[in-house]
């Protein structure tokens, strides 16, 4: 069943923020000991992106990834505001998180209850 991220119990919202290790949350951030969890997630700077045919691919480094991904709207937010903005499969019960489906649904997808 599909769990909206406000409709989470208390044990389902650990479990969920335990399992989605890699969301880009201010809390996430501080827990991981990094400023900013979106350059984080680079494995090794200088980082290349793109495969453009004409230009080639893009090469940034650590200061200029920043100011890209923040400029067109990549910013970390708190933990309460991803999960609102989320949904989550749980199974029947509630009791954990379906093993098939090991990702978050934009908030709409699941029925409010």
């Amino acid at each position: 069943m599909l769990i909206r991220g406000l409709d989470l119990n208390p044990v389902q919202r650990r479990l969920v923020l335990a399992v989605f290790v890699h969301r880009h949350t201010i809390e996430n951030a501080s827990a991981r000991g990094v400023a900013c969890v979106n350059c984080a997630d680079i494995p090794c700077w200088p980082y290349v992106a793109g495969q453009a045919l004409v230009t080639g691919p893009k090469v940034y480094t650590r200061e200029q990834w920043h100011a890209y991904h923040t400029s067109h709207g990549a910013v970390d937010v708190p933990d309460a505001e991803w999960l609102a903005s989320h949904a989550f499969h749980f199974v029947k019960d509630g009791s954990r998180l379906m093993l098939n489906r090991m990702f978050a649904e934009p908030v709409f997808m699941a029925e409010v209850v």
